[in-house]
């Protein structure tokens, strides 16, 4: 019997799975289901490659500012506010102005040191450190401290001391560890910054602005260990000989007053103070940078920001997973729904419309099959500031080659399931009956053969 007149069979059953007429069909498609069960068989593992190949689907960072002017005031020499999935500034005062930004190189000196070792690895304080420590985490020469406990007293306690200890135990020295923080700088596209303290001390040369420390941001807040510390506005730390120690954020008076606020670290020098915050509301989360802010103003001043850029912007949903996109592909003549598989959103003014056009991009696949889970293209949104979002679009169903025997058998499977498992049962009790059959003609051969040597014997007798 031929495919398609399988095919045909199948599509007229609408009774249930073991009634008559569907099991006649079941009995007519018997040999060529067999064979094709094979033959999927043998399409599984390309099946199981073809799925290793999805894309996982993820707007496309911009980094353009909006062009809205917020009424916000501060005291801060320079002030910036960036969406934090996409980067975009919200808000900026100043942010490509050379700043000292001390909380960007305490923050620094935390996540290499974060990167390099576990956090609970020993770190002995030399006496370096230790003479810088003046009492704030009560670091002896010579001993031995958790490295979580120096990284929680650097952003948490701005301890320069706990920075130097750090910097000793990536690299031997601070010197060399400046190479590291350098390094890290320029892999970041950071161009505008040098860093020549752990600590973040005034020192000439070394310069940053608000754009760059952005950038860093963004990237730490992806470090999970550096997350997590980040987040705390306090904690109770457990030393090694059982003793507690209090740790309590800089930035706690910002907690109090910024109900949104869901993170940051503050660092303080010569009367002038940096934070790095970050903060959600209205659908979405904010990265807030204040650079050299009067020490009595500088809550005032994220507070602020934070409340203007939330009364300014909103989260608008750009699609909907399992929605369909406008276009259709076409892959080896065979033309087939797209649809997104995630929801996504972005940051907006409120009540304004932003979205400038829409265009599909294909992958330019030639070939079938093609898997829900593989990426055929891409949906890319402009927007009126200047930005553009592409969102992975995915198709709406496995594509499957209409003239390949492998692919058929497989729709076949997808479309008709209980007929398969019809079909598996008919497999083992079909194996089973001849199973049983060839152990009954052993057993009659057996004594066919016993009777014949019985026979030969009597007659040698005789």
């Amino acid at each position: 019997m031929s495919t398609h007149r399988t095919a045909r069979i199948l599509e007229s059953l609408q009774p249930g799975p073991f009634h008559p007429l569907r099991v006649r069909a079941a009995r007519a498609a018997f040999v060529p289901l067999l064979a094709g069960l094979l033959a999927a068989s043998l399409l599984l593992p390309a099946t199981a490659a073809l799925a290793e190949d999805a894309a996982s689907p993820s707007p496309a960072p911009t980094e353009p500012p909006y062009s809205t002017t917020l009424p916000i005031s501060v005291d801060a020499k320079s002030v910036l506010v960036v969406d934090l999935l996409r980067g975009v500034r919200l808000f900026e005062k100043d942010s490509s102005t050379p700043v000292d930004l001390p909380v960007l190189n305490k923050a620094v000196t935390a996540y290499i040191a974060l990167d390099e070792f576990p956090s609970g690895t020993m770190v002995t304080i030399s006496k370096v450190a230790s003479d810088e420590d003046a009492g704030k985490l009560g670091l002896k020469t010579g001993e031995k401290v958790p490295l979580e406990y120096l990284v929680l007293g650097l952003l948490l306690q701005n301890s320069d001391a706990a920075a130097v200890a750090l910097a000793e135990q990536v690299s031997g020295e601070e010197k060399s560890f400046l190479d590291r923080m350098n390094q890290l700088a320029a892999e970041l596209g950071m161009a505008d910054t040098a860093f020549l303290d752990a600590s973040g001390a005034p020192v000439e040369g070394q310069k940053t602005t608000l754009d760059d420390a952005a950038k860093f941001f963004r990237k730490a807040l992806g470090q999970s260990s550096f997350a997590r510390i980040f987040q705390m506005r306090d904690t109770f730390y457990m030393m090694p000989d059982k003793t507690s120690r209090h740790l309590t954020s800089r930035l706690d008076a910002a907690w109090s007053f910024v109900d949104t606020l869901t993170g940051g670290v503050r660092s303080d020098t010569d009367g002038r103070a940096s934070v790095a915050c970050t903060a959600t509301g209205k659908g979405f989360s904010l990265l807030c940078l204040v650079a050299d802010s009067p020490n009595v103003r500088v809550v005032g001043d994220v507070q602020k920001t934070v409340e203007g850029c939330f009364s300014a912007y909103e989260s608008a949903t750009l699609v909907v997973a399992g929605q369909r996109y406008g276009e259709s592909e076409t892959v080896d003549g065979v033309t087939f729904p797209i649809v997104f598989n995630q929801t996504v959103t972005y940051v907006r003014p409120i009540g304004t419309d932003v979205l400038a056009d829409v265009h599909y991009e294909s992958l330019g696949r030639t070939s079938l099959p093609v898997l829900k889970t593989q990426t055929v293209g891409k949906a890319v949104y402009a927007l009126t500031d200047g930005t553009t979002i592409a969102v992975d679009l995915f198709p709406e169903n496995d594509v499957w080659n209409p003239s390949s025997p492998f692919d058929q058998v497989r729709r076949l499977y997808e479309t008709y399931p209980d007929l398969f498992s019809i079909v598996l049962l008919l497999l083992g009790a079909m194996a089973l009956i001849v199973l049983g059959r060839v152990a009954e003609l052993a057993v009659k051969s057996g004594r066919r053969r016993s009777v014949q040597r019985a026979s030969a014997g009597r007659m040698r007798r005789r």
